[in-house]
């Protein structure tokens, strides 16, 4: 893709790669090898977390949102963080670090940055605590805390911080409530009442399912005939037959 701001990590010749390249990253100070196993991109800023869970970045970064006030950054750079996720935006990009605090660094127009203050950063400050998602628009967002609580900050102009009201939200606002869902919990097995039937054409006879364990949540059954010439069946598990 385009590669004007070097954001495909790499100093190629040419500002437009046409065609899939592999990028190697080695840690400077180490001169080992770099392998990620998380990735994230807007525009021309792109993050990366490695195996060690250290944070990597590299883009156009005018607006020091990769925590760092050096703008195109051509090759990847460690961030002194650990993360468990990471969120490139256009504007503004944000680390969930192991601790789960979310921290942002960018531009703070319309209280991007979520920081209770309109002051521009190109170093990631803490926003909150338990946090355990985040997503960034262009001059607003959102995170998850981990009690389920949705917070949301920044430009309200078109109400994306969902408070209801117009405007700019500098400190993030609570907008839904009990947002994580409990897991469900499943059947473990279903037996029937008959593993085999003989159901003669024209008659009928009922089969039921008993789910387990008793307390599942989740315990509608499904009945289907494999050949509806030869035998049908109702949602309530009755068979008919329709022939030999």
């Amino acid at each position: 893709g385009a590669n004007g701001s070097r954001q495909l990590g790499k100093d190629f010749d040419t500002a437009v790669v046409t065609f899939p390249r592999e990028i190697e990253i080695t840690d400077a100070k180490t001169d080992e090898p770099v392998f990620l196993k998380e990735i994230d991109a807007a525009g021309a800023n792109v993050m990366a977390i490695d195996d060690g869970d250290r944070v990597w970045v590299w883009g156009t970064n005018l607006s020091g949102q990769l925590g760092t006030a050096t703008a195109r950054l051509k090759t990847p750079q460690k961030i002194a963080c650990l993360a468990n996720s990471v969120e490139a935006g256009l504007y503004s990009c944000a680390i969930i670090d192991t601790n789960e605090r979310l921290l942002t660094s960018g531009s703070n127009k319309n209280g991007a940055l979520g920081t209770d203050d309109r002051k521009d950063r190109s170093e990631f400050a803490l926003v909150a605590s338990s946090v355990v998602a985040v997503e960034l628009g262009d001059y607003f967002g959102g995170y998850l805390r981990d009690d389920g609580a949705l917070l949301c900050w920044g430009d309200n102009t078109y109400g994306q911080v969902g408070t209801g009201t117009g405007g700019v939200s500098v400190k993030a606002e609570t907008t839904v409530t009990g947002a994580l869902c409990d897991p469900l919990s499943g059947p473990e097995s279903v037996k029937l009442s008959k593993e085999q039937l003989v159901v003669k054409p024209g008659n009928t006879a009922k089969l039921t399912a008993e789910v387990k364990p008793a307390d599942a949540e989740i315990k509608t059954v499904m009945w289907t005939s494999s050949d509806t010439s030869v035998a049908t069946v109702s949602a309530d598990g009755t068979v008919k037959g329709i022939k030999k």
